[in-house]
């Protein structure tokens, strides 16, 4: 997703900036339950455990200073002019955010058709209108939707869980060490199920794809399907590719919301192991009921961080699939090129010859549509080609064109080899 936002560093950049001026914000009203606790609430000191850097002492004397009135309405004050300020910040990074989502859509969806545009005749010929429309519309949306939550969610939740983990960490490291003991278990078990994800989210989209070309060939030959009352035929068609979209739609949706009871599962066995480290710290006087709060509360709000980075796990991996599909369009090369040393030229004037030309659509085959073709076709002058359906008429008018190449022999104008002219001349 970043080498889809590269043309919006500078939005994305601002992004970024305002995410961690909320976060640090967000830290600051945390850690207001502290003195709210202990010095307001049950009007007892500060008292923070041993080993702790001495500037974080040095700042619980002060508050343990200050008189009991006045850090309340200190704090009434305080904490909502920072909530106010985080709300600015937290509006900022999400305008930011959707301009860089939106304005990478349209960039994709822009190179995409233009790479449409530049294509030879021959992708065309391999591939189905409803699966180019999928391409443009149902796998660049499924990518802006990644980029509005999965990208803003993978970095502001990063921030969140990285701030909630340093208090956690400067409180009790010990304690904090011992319950990332599971993390590597959860790491693993995201890893499997992610990668399932990726491969059923990649055939989910190919069944949209399929959907999307039987819904396109119904109503392009609506005619047709009428004159031979085919309905009930195009419907069953319709009907088994809406099947198979759905299966694997939840197939992929079982796997993702997995993820989430498995992490739920281990954190509370964190908790547990908290209460039983540092819950005796405070029953033995150790450490203050606040700064206890605190680090709970720090390690409680670490849930729903982690929670949301899965998800944003899962919606990644869709779109990784996502993504694979429109690079594989845009890294298309295409047949019709032209030569370094390619010379504009007039219109013919005498004639166009075929010169032993060979041609075949599929190059895997071993049938040619046509074969050792050599003809005249004198400028001024009618020539009918007649044959039977496949001969490749309509071939040798699209090589005239020059939709396509010959695969052998030389196709010429006026005696000048086709391919040493500029396609656009």
């Amino acid at each position: 997703m970043i080498r889809l936002a590269r043309r919006n560093l500078h939005y994305l950049a601002g992004g970024i900036l305002c995410m961690i001026v909320s976060t640090a914000l967000g830290g600051v009203q945390f850690g207001a339950i502290v003195p709210l606790a202990d010095r307001i609430f049950t009007n007892k000191p500060i008292v923070l455990p041993s080993g702790l850097p001495p500037m974080l002492i040095d700042l619980a004397g002060r508050f343990n200073a200050i008189d009991r009135n006045t850090l309340f309405y200190g704090i009434i004050f305080v904490v909502p002019a920072f909530a106010v300020v985080q709300g600015v910040f937290s509006y900022l990074q999400s305008l930011f955010m959707n301009i860089v989502a939106q304005k990478s859509v349209a960039d994709v969806r822009g190179d995409i058709f233009r790479k449409y545009q530049e294509l030879s005749l021959d992708f065309y010929s391999q591939k189905r209108q409803g699966e180019l429309m999928a391409r443009i519309t149902h796998d660049a949306g499924f990518i802006g939707h990644a980029m509005s939550y999965g990208l803003t969610d993978l970095i502001y939740q990063s921030l969140q869980a990285v701030m909630f983990a340093v208090i956690a960490f400067t409180i009790s490291w010990k304690t904090v060490l011992f319950i990332l003991l599971v993390f590597p278990i959860n790491g693993l078990l995201i890893r499997i199920v992610g990668k399932t994800i990726k491969k059923q989210s990649l055939q989910s989209q190919e069944s949209m794809a399929d959907l999307n070309s039987v819904l396109s060939e119904a109503n392009q030959g609506v005619a047709i399907v009428k004159a031979f009352s085919r309905e009930e035929h195009e419907i069953r068609r319709f009907e088994q590719s809406n099947q198979r979209y759905y299966k694997a739609t939840m197939k992929s949706t079982r796997r993702n919301i997995m993820l989430s009871p498995i992490t739920t599962v281990l954190m509370a066995v964190s908790i547990a192991v908290v209460f039983w480290l540092a819950g005796r710290n405070v029953m033995e006087g150790r450490m203050s009921f606040g700064v206890f709060a605190l680090f709970l509360t720090s390690l409680l709000s670490i849930y729903r961080p982690i929670n949301k980075l899965i998800a944003v796990y899962g919606i990644n991996q869709q779109a990784l699939a996502s993504s694979k599909r429109l690079y594989d369009i845009l890294d298309w090369k295409p047949m019709i090129v032209d030569v370094p040393d390619a010379v504009v030229c007039a219109l013919p004037k005498k004639a166009v010859r075929f010169d032993k030309v060979s041609f075949r659509y599929n190059k895997n085959e071993e049938r040619w549509t046509i074969r050792d073709f050599s003809h005249d076709f004198e400028i001024g002058k009618t020539t009918a080609l007649v044959g039977p359906t496949g001969c490749g008429k309509t071939t040798i008018m699209n090589m005239i064109l020059r939709f396509y190449d010959p695969d052998e022999g030389r196709f010429l104008f006026d005696g000048l080899d086709n391919k040493g002219v500029p396609v656009l001349s």
